[in-house]
């Protein structure tokens, strides 16, 4: 309960949906073949922001590496690399 109590404290800011976002996530998956929407979604915001996708997925690693902004969670050694 304290730690729930302590994350919900945090004042996030929440971004609506836009439509070219989502139309990015949509190219992302038809140019990743065999990824999931949460997946891409993740990975187009890393890629947009310049930030690092980090998954534990290895399958999702090996599809999408190729698009940069995406590491292996288990093989991250806390840099910001953006390989």
């Amino acid at each position: 309960m304290e730690l729930m109590s302590a994350l919900l404290a945090y004042d996030f800011e929440e971004v609506p949906l836009k439509a070219d976002y989502a139309l990015a996530v949509l190219e992302h998956m038809a140019a990743v073949k065999g990824v999931t929407f949460y997946d891409s979604a993740y990975h187009v915001l890393a890629i947009r922001t310049k930030g690092l996708y980090l998954t534990a997925d290895k399958a999702y690693v090996k599809r999408a590496t190729r698009k940069g902004h995406v590491a292996l969670l288990a093989e991250w050694n806390g840099a910001s690399s953006t390989r």
